[in-house]
């Protein structure tokens, strides 16, 4: 993947705000490179070919840019959390926070992957795997340990993480339930989740110790 230059540094933010606010109200077919260029400050949409080759060319940088810059968030947010469940609960806190406070990259991230051409949909998809994996590590990482116990590690890992990114697309400042108090409720969920497979066990142990409890007396009253 092609990287912006070092003597592009000021310019290219500049790009990347103009076409994350337009990609974000007209969607990819709707935007084009002329509202681009004036957005961005620039005279003409021919300054924008020192940056990429294309429309999509540019769509494709923008939205690794993104993926690449909330890995590195990622990563110094999470990885210096000791032990599966407080790095659990640091993951969960850290995606729900990027992805509420960056409603409009966390839309094009997700909706415009279709807008890609098939070798870059590739590269892009590489990137969001490097995420998955993260948290599936972590999982894996506490199933080892003992403090999670689940059958599917990968359906966990899609179906979560599908439910926290949700909660950017309807939560909003400023209504009855604060963003920490989201953040705990879905702890709570999330860990419920991680821990299905031992409450499972233990209700049927409970059920099996009831139903042996029943047997005994009826025997007894029998005898």
């Amino acid at each position: 993947m092609r990287k912006v230059g070092s003597s592009r540094k000021a310019t290219w933010p500049m790009i990347r705000r103009a076409g994350v606010d337009l990609l974000y109200r007209h969607g990819f077919e709707g935007m084009n490179l002329r509202e681009l260029a004036k957005a961005a400050g620039f005279r003409g949409k021919g300054s924008l070919y020192n940056y990429f080759e294309s429309k999509e060319d540019f769509l494709f940088i923008l939205m690794c840019d993104i993926m690449e810059e909330i890995l590195r968030d990622l990563e110094s947010n999470v990885s210096p959390v000791d032990g599966p469940l407080e790095r659990i609960k640091a993951f969960v806190r850290f995606h729900i926070e990027w992805h509420t406070t960056r409603r409009e990259e966390t839309f094009i991230s997700h909706m415009e992957m279709r807008s890609l051409t098939p070798e870059h949909c590739v590269t892009y998809v590489a990137l969001r795997k490097r995420y998955e994996r993260f948290f599936q590590d972590i999982i894996m990482a506490g199933c080892e340990s003992g403090e999670f116990r689940i059958s599917d590690v990968p359906i966990v890992v899609q179906s979560t993480l599908s439910m926290l990114t949700s909660v950017c697309t309807w939560y909003h400042p400023g209504g009855r339930v604060s963003l920490e108090e989201l953040v705990a409720i879905h702890i709570r969920m999330v860990l419920a989740i991680l821990n299905a497979n031992a409450i499972a066990e233990s209700q049927h142990l409970s059920a099996s110790r009831q139903n042996e409890d029943v047997e005994k007396r009826l025997t007894r009253k029998s005898g």
